[in-house]
């Protein structure tokens, strides 16, 4: 089915290119690039498995997560059984952050999180982020139809890169639910489980 995950973590560059006056060192050994590797294969099996239609990264944290799932989702995505590739998911970015909605919603560790505490203008916006209509045809206080919401009868990820205690996955998780009740579904995932 393609390269070995070792040598494609050996493609991976040790540094970033040239021209850059910040050298790149996150992925500074093999053992890191496979590791990354692993953690990206994981995600796009679980994609094509979940069907996934829409993946929402968390901003900004997720974002390089889904530049490595763009990057190698011809290499790593599983093969129909006729050998055809997978459709790779629309690749959304919301700004969904524990810090931000904490007060507002709760917090897991409080064993509460309610977000029927969002003010609905609030969900309005989410939604008119989401929406497949251009919202400079609306009048200023109308919200864009739900059958036209771009994730209505789609399979949605919403994946962060780190859970820790979990609270930012679940929260946007929770608001997404509430924002798009006519999603098919709506699926969490942690692409690496802190420590």
């Amino acid at each position: 089915d393609g390269e070995s995950p070792t040598a494609l973590a050996d493609r991976i560059p040790d540094t970033a290119v040239s021209d850059t006056a910040v050298p790149y060192e996150i992925l500074d050994s093999a053992e890191n690039r496979l590791h990354y590797l692993q953690l990206t294969d994981n995600l796009i099996r679980e994609m094509v498995e979940d069907e996934t239609e829409v993946a929402v990264f968390l901003d900004k944290s997720a974002r390089p997560v889904a530049w490595m799932v763009h990057a190698l989702w011809d290499q790593l995505a599983p093969r129909k059984p006729d050998g055809t590739q997978y459709k790779e998911p629309q690749i959304k970015f919301l700004n969904i952050d524990r810090e931000q909605w904490g007060d507002i919603v709760g917090r897991t560790e409080d064993s509460m999180v309610n977000v029927n505490s969002i003010p609905g203008e609030q969900i309005n916006e989410l939604r008119q982020v989401m929406s497949s209509e251009s919202t400079d045809k609306l009048p200023e206080d109308a919200a864009p139809d739900p059958e036209k919401s771009y994730l209505a009868d789609k399979k949605v990820m919403v994946i962060d890169e780190v859970r820790v205690s979990g609270d930012t996955l679940h929260i946007a998780h929770r608001i997404l639910m509430r924002a798009f009740p006519e999603a098919a579904e709506i699926v969490p995932f942690a692409w690496m489980e802190g420590q």
